[in-house]
C-alpha cells in the first residue's frame, strides 16, 4: 500500500513537472505523461487518464484517442491464460 502512495506521489509530480515544460494543451506533454505512467504502473487506469486530462487542460476523449493510438499502452492490467487442447481428439487433429 505505502508503495502505490509512493508511485502515486511520483506520478503526480512528474505530471506538474510536464505541464511546466510543455505548458497546458499539449498533447506531446500528455504523450510523455501517459507513457510515464505505464511505466510506472505498467497501465494508464481511467483515474490516471482523468488526472493528466485534467493537468494538461485536455478533453478525457483526446487521451483515451491517444492511448488508442499507442499500442503499447495498456488500461488496466489484466493477463489472459491461453489454454490448448492436449485431449485426445484434439492430438488426432495435429497436421
Amino acid at each position: 500500500m505505502e508503495e502505490n502512495k509512493n508511485k502515486e506521489l511520483i506520478f503526480k509530480e512528474y505530471i506538474s513537472e510536464l505541464v511546466n515544460s510543455f505548458g497546458t494543451k499539449s498533447q506531446e506533454g500528455a504523450k510523455t505523461a501517459i507513457r510515464e505512467c505505464q511505466n510506472i504502473f505498467g497501465y494508464v487506469s481511467i483515474s490516471h487518464q482523468k488526472q493528466i486530462a485534467e493537468a494538461f487542460e485536455l478533453d478525457d476523449k483526446i487521451i483515451k484517442t491517444i492511448i488508442k493510438f499507442i499500442p503499447s499502452i495498456k488500461e488496466s492490467l489484466v493477463e489472459y491464460e491461453v489454454v490448448c487442447c492436449s485431449g485426445s481428439r484434439c492430438a488426432k487433429m495435429v497436421l
